[in-house]
């Protein structure tokens, strides 16, 4: 019913606004916070299988909820030293994101095989490591958008050659090199993602082969 009302895309709507950063606009975080969190927990309870309630189809038609977009607005202008706010709005997202994934992968890859939408989605990712990574041992938001994002690149790689190829590039070893700074903790999900990276595609382990042994 909340999808067919078009909620979904009222939701979207707001968030496609979003093409700047948003730190210095308290109200309109917690909007956002709101919303996304309204769209994780309508992915959370959407029944796996066939497209019944056309969330699916409403992921696809927005973009994936206009996500990828937002945090390339949000935090691409600020670069490497991402404010409190900006950090709330990456793990928000990256919740949904990794929750979507993890309902139905195949929409989530089709969604990011865009290729504008795949670049801004790792351009994203490579600063948020550069942030979050020499802050990992400190319990705090930047451990969860951490744990998330991992999963979510997991999801981004599996059984997916173009995605792996475009990840193992040079253009983002960086990601791969932070992986490697993380703490021995992240390990337990740090792994099985480098697994979805290089399975079945020799050139990827090669890549990754540089840094950890899989």
């Amino acid at each position: 019913y909340i999808v067919c009302i078009g909620l979904v895309e009222s939701l979207v709507s707001r968030i496609d606004k979003v093409l700047e950063s948003i730190e210095n606009q308290t109200s309109l975080v917690l909007s956002l916070l709101a919303s996304l969190g309204l769209l994780t927990k309508l992915v959370e309870i959407c029944p796996k299988g066939p497209d019944v309630t056309k969330l699916l189809l409403t992921a696809k038609t927005t973009k994936l909820f206009g996500t990828i977009s937002l945090l390339y607005a949000a935090v691409v202008p600020i670069g490497e030293s991402i404010p409190p706010r900006t950090t709330s709005l990456a793990a928000a997202t990256f919740n949904l994101l990794v929750t979507f994934a993890n309902l139905n992968v195949e929409t989530f890859q089709a969604v990011l095989e865009e290729q504008n939408l795949s670049l801004k989605f790792l351009d994203v990712i490579s600063i948020l490591l550069q942030y979050c990574v020499p802050k990992a041992d400190v319990k705090s938001e930047t451990q969860t958008v951490i744990i998330d994002l991992i999963a979510t690149l997991g999801f981004f790689c599996a059984n997916n050659k173009i995605n792996q190829e475009l990840l193992t590039s040079d253009q983002y070893m960086c990601v791969i090199k932070n992986f490697a700074k993380l703490p021995k903790q992240f390990d337990v999900l740090t792994y099985p993602t480098l697994v979805t990276i290089v399975h079945d595609n020799p050139s990827a382990r090669a890549v990754v082969s540089r840094d950890f042994n899989v």
